[in-house]
């Protein structure tokens, strides 16, 4: 059995064997629904046709005919409050029908429709929405007497700004405004006395007028109030002195292993000794102590030896390697 249907339509379907033993031949046929009192209108459709006039249209559920000037009964609910309205109205030869209500600043709708016969089956609901309240704007928030100011749209319409209405502040710690407290006020500046120092809220200002229609919110503001003049660290950024502090440490850490590893290659540079300061002749006598003063300078720090030779006075010629004596000094 096929259900679910539309009236009025032509429909093929295909008909073929399947288990056990695989596909088979197949059938097509054609199916013609009729013309149902009960079918719901085709095609519902909603949009704003001004900033505060809605255009509902639709199609009936047989163009090709068979019933004659039906009537239809249309809903529209106000979500926000959840207010229906209804409406019955009496429909034409047309193919194309549509009716033109009229809906409020800030409003959210869902528009439903069936024939006005008894037990008729309602189309699904179409949401529409009526024009947005411009959000009010610079918002911001005075430490010194801890009040909330902000200002008005300039495209705030007429409609609103000459009826009464007021203002709403959501107030949170939470960025996405979950848990918030409202405070109400019919002009800014508000005060509010309930922050605590040292701690972070988040706060949008929305208008509401006299219908009790909220404008979009402004724009979320991130506040802190400090300590009696202190200085504040928040969460947010004591990781962010945190991090900052264990960057500079590491750069602090990895500077002095360079100039470590850059001594250590210094050091490891070779200069070969030399005198800075000669040691010159002496004369002495037979069991007298003789000091021979010099200076030298190379790299690595080099020794000194003292390569003692026994030669008579006037005598000549090299002294074999015996009769030098080496000390270390």
């Amino acid at each position: 059995m096929i259900r679910g249907l539309d009236a009025c339509e032509t429909y093929h379907v295909a008909v073929m064997v399947g288990e056990p033993i695989g596909i088979g031949p197949m059938v097509e046929k054609s199916i013609h629904t009729d013309a149902n009192p009960k079918a719901p209108p085709k095609n519902l459709q909603a949009k704003l046709k001004n900033l505060t006039m809605m255009t509902i249209a639709w199609e009936v559920s047989c163009p090709q005919g068979g019933i004659d000037r039906e009537q239809y009964m249309l809903f529209v609910t106000e979500t926000t409050y959840n207010v229906t309205s209804s409406y019955q109205l009496l429909g034409h030869k047309n193919r194309f029908q549509s009716h033109v209500i009229r809906v409020d600043w800030g409003g959210r709708y869902s528009i439903r429709m069936r024939t006005a016969v008894t037990d008729s089956i309602l189309t699904e609901p179409v949401i529409c929405n009526g024009p947005d309240i411009p959000p009010p704007y610079e918002l911001t928030y005075e430490f010194n007497n801890g009040s909330f100011f902000w200002r008005n749209s300039p495209s705030l319409p007429k409609e609103i700004s000459s009826r009464n209405y007021t203002y709403i502040l959501r107030l949170s710690r939470n960025m996405d405004m979950t848990d918030s407290e409202t405070h109400e006020c019919s002009k800014p500046p508000l005060l509010v006395d309930t922050l605590a120092a040292g701690i972070i809220y988040y706060a949008a200002v929305a208008l509401k007028d006299s219908n009790g229609y909220l404008s979009l919110w402004s724009q979320t503001i991130r506040l802190e109030k400090p300590i009696d003049n202190e200085l504040v660290i928040s969460q947010g950024s004591a990781v962010g002195v945190g991090v900052s502090v264990f960057l500079v440490v590491v750069a602090l850490i990895v500077v002095v292993g360079i100039l470590v590893v850059r001594h250590r290659r210094l050091a490891r540079i070779l200069i070969a000794p030399r005198f800075l300061r000669q040691p010159a002749n002496a004369l002495a006598y037979e069991k007298e102590n003789v000091e021979l003063e010099c200076s030298v300078y190379g790299q690595p720090e080099p020794s000194l030896s003292l390569a003692q030779e026994r030669r008579a006075a006037g005598g000549d010629g090299i002294p074999s390697a015996d009769e030098i004596i080496n000390r270390s000094l």
